[in-house]
């Protein structure tokens, strides 16, 4: 069976699913909201989605291709159109991106590089240009792009990505624990102050949604590789994990005394999904 890294992903077949995945994308690699930048028809000088990440930086993204013109080889020309367009737009800009289904070309990435620097020198927003195989790559590194606009290969995983998870399931083996039968014992306990209880619910409840993220970037890092270097096993995998895993144990000793599965049951129902 293949893996979707051996395999090109498929591309968007219209202009509106290339400008969703492009959202989506961009919300997960950039770990930030982005969202649409007007609608059609409307002026939206040149930036289709823009986002603003947590240091202030904001980031505009213009997606190449509407209509007949998805996946059209871009030109030096076209390029210079797109900077122009998004020069006009009205707040500050610190990052822009073009996006396009087309194939990499090096001419016309080595023609952004150099034009990306003489801007940055001058004080200007920084341009970068993916195309499709910038793009996939990736998709390839965002799971929950992955689950939403490639589910096939989601949820049909290859034998050598089930191998590496089986690999690291003995790692993460003390995470099930933790998270199952020695959550009902911690919080068997009455709690005599709610407040208290539903708060220290609410941290642990956080406590376990890093060790879900880490346990899905640990996964996701490998790349459905069957064998991994000792040195990227701990680095993306033990070091990650065993932060939350020992601020658990913390919690564990400090709330234990006052604890109740009540309150626990109160937060958990409440969760975020």
């Amino acid at each position: 069976m293949t893996s979707p890294t051996s395999v090109e992903l498929a591309k968007p077949s219209d202009w509106q699913h290339f400008e969703r995945l492009t959202r989506a994308l961009f919300s997960e690699a950039k770990r930030a909201d982005f969202v649409r930048f007007g609608r059609s028809g409307q002026r939206q000088n040149g930036i289709d989605v823009i986002g603003r990440l947590s240091d202030q930086t904001v980031i505009g993204v213009q997606c190449k291709g509407r209509s007949s013109s998805l996946g059209k080889r871009l030109t030096k020309k076209t390029i210079d159109d797109a900077i122009k367009d998004a020069e006009t737009f009205p707040d500050r800009l610190d990052e822009f991106f073009i996006v396009t289904t087309a194939d990499e070309e090096v001419t016309l990435q080595q023609y952004v590089l150099q034009l990306s620097g003489i801007r940055q020198a001058a004080g200007k927003f920084s341009v970068t240009l993916w195309g499709w195989q910038s793009i996939s790559d990736q998709i390839r590194s965002s799971p929950g792009v992955m689950r939403t606009f490639y589910r096939e290969w989601w949820t049909k995983p290859s034998f050598k990505f089930v191998a590496s998870a089986i690999a690291v399931a003995a790692l993460l083996a003390t995470v099930s624990l933790v998270s199952s039968e020695r959550i009902e014992q911690w919080f068997a306990l009455k709690d005599a102050n709610q407040h208290t209880t539903v708060e220290g619910a609410q941290a642990v409840v956080v406590t376990l949604n890093n060790l879900e993220t880490a346990y899905v970037d640990c996964i996701s890092s490998m790349n459905g590789k069957a064998f991994i270097f000792s040195q990227q096993l701990r680095d993306k995998c033990v070091k990650p994990i065993d932060s939350p895993l020992g601020h658990l144990e913390k919690q564990r000793d400090e709330l234990a005394g006052v604890m109740n599965a009540d309150a626990f049951d109160e937060v958990v129902s409440n969760r975020p999904v």
